[in-house]
């Protein structure tokens, strides 16, 4: 996505402090934005936030369980995607549980909502 913030935006969050919500219906499996590079050699694990050139818009995505979205890669460059089509106004989620080791995040204080399945 060249323009990222004509799709999604940050607003105030029912799952926790403030979150990503989508401007504009989303289809499935669309790449929204960039969510960070590893500049660390592909040799040895990154080290978090360290080793990794990171998307103002990484710190924002909240975790659910039955998240919308996932991170894609190529290995170096990682991209968040959807899963299924996101309406406008819906927050995107990412399952932390899901993310590399390298970037493990605290799911404690999140409120589980309950999401349609894919």
């Amino acid at each position: 996505m060249d323009d990222t913030t004509a799709l999604i935006e940050v607003l105030p969050s029912d799952l926790h402090g403030e979150g990503i919500f989508a401007k504009l219906s989303i289809g499935a499996h669309a790449t929204i934005c960039h969510m960070f590079t590893v500049i660390r050699p592909a040799q040895t694990l990154p080290v978090w936030p360290y080793d990794l050139d990171l998307s103002v818009w990484c710190w924002k995505f909240n975790h659910l369980t039955k998240s919308n979205c996932q991170l894609l890669t190529d290995g170096r460059i990682w991209q968040l995607a959807t899963k299924h089509e996101i309406k406008s106004g819906e927050e995107l989620t990412l399952d932390y549980k899901t993310l590399p080791a390298f970037m493990s995040r605290d799911t404690e204080g999140f409120v589980e909502r309950h999401r349609r399945t894919d």
